[in-house]
């Protein structure tokens, strides 16, 4: 399995609609690409706009806000990713759909979260006539890896607090 990152000149025009009239599968990879990119997309007239906070505001809650866990970031961007494979596998006859994922290992090591991790289109192993790139196969097994990283990472949460509930429960005053 070989992953690329989305490059800044990949047009993600749809090619056609889907027979209920809405957006097919490379709408939705391109709302993907501009979330990731972090740029907003002039095109589409119903995407809510995010405004920046004033300097101050940002300053100020870099200060009151906690650095998050190992835990904490690995639980976020294991459901990130459960989302985005979720997606691929809900596309896998849309024609023109890119399948995309993250790599969390790299996301994990260099501290990023879900708000900041780049989404990456997977490469196919072997090329459809509709231009679409989910491979069934692959898609479900990483969902179902991701699944058991995701319950290994809650019962490791899990066993930490209820040593501290222990702990709690045992003093003596």
């Amino acid at each position: 399995m070989k992953i690329e990152s989305i490059p800044s000149s990949f047009d993600l025009t749809p090619t056609r609609q889907n027979p209920l009239g809405g957006p097919g599968g490379a709408a939705f990879s391109k709302l993907l690409h501009t979330a990731a990119s972090g740029q907003p997309n002039a095109n589409s007239a119903s995407m809510p706009r995010v405004l920046k906070p004033t300097q101050s505001l940002e300053a100020s809650s870099q200060l009151t806000k906690p650095k998050q866990s190992l835990n904490e970031r690995a639980l976020g961007l294991r459901a990130y990713r459960h989302e985005l494979l979720a997606s691929n596998i809900a596309n896998a006859d849309t024609p023109g759909y890119k399948a995309v994922d993250i790599d969390i290992n790299d996301a994990l090591r260099t501290g990023k979260t879900k708000e900041n991790v780049e989404v990456l289109f997977r490469i196919p192993a072997q090329a459809s006539a509709d231009g679409n790139t989910v491979d069934m196969d692959v898609e479900r097994a990483q969902f179902a890896n991701n699944g058991v990283m995701y319950e290994y990472t809650v019962d490791r949460v899990r066993g930490y607090y209820k040593m501290m509930d222990d702990l709690l429960r045992n003093t003596p005053y």
